[in-house]
């Protein structure tokens, strides 16, 4: 499977959770890319939502509620992929915490998207005790 990283988490993060995912003989990951990289910063969420589900066997992991528009909402719901949504508890932590926490919920993001195909899933801030995944209906 491969990862996509949306606009509003930092672009450095995709290489380094590539680097440390592609090194993991335990984790089925082939790739882990920022949108920067693969279509440029300025393509709308609809447009790569859209793409990356076209290429097929793509995660996206984004900050962003991608309900935005209408395009962004239809897009999402129409989609067979699996994307995880940072909760808004995340905004209230710096680059170095969300680079930290993302790497400890790295391996738990992976086995989920491997288990259940498709969904739009929320991640909590805390990985345990309550760090439980939560569905979202879109």
């Amino acid at each position: 499977m491969k990862f996509f990283i949306d606009n509003n988490l930092p672009p450095a993060l995709a290489p380094a959770l590539h680097e440390l995912a592609t090194g993991d003989r335990d984790i089925d990951v082939s790739e882990v890319i920022h949108v920067a990289r693969k279509f440029g910063r300025e393509t709308l969420d609809a447009e790569w939502l859209t793409k990356l589900d076209d290429e097929g066997d793509w995660v996206v992991l984004t900050q962003d509620r991608l309900r935005k528009s209408e395009a962004e909402r239809r897009a999402l719901k129409q989609c067979s992929m699996v994307v995880f949504i940072l909760s808004s508890s995340w905004n209230d932590h710096n680059y170095w915490e969300k680079a930290e926490r993302l790497i400890r919920w790295f391996p738990k993001l992976v086995v989920q998207a491997g288990l259940v195909g498709s969904g739009v899933f929320e991640v909590p801030w805390n990985v345990s005790g309550k760090g439980k995944l939560k569905v979202v209906q879109v």
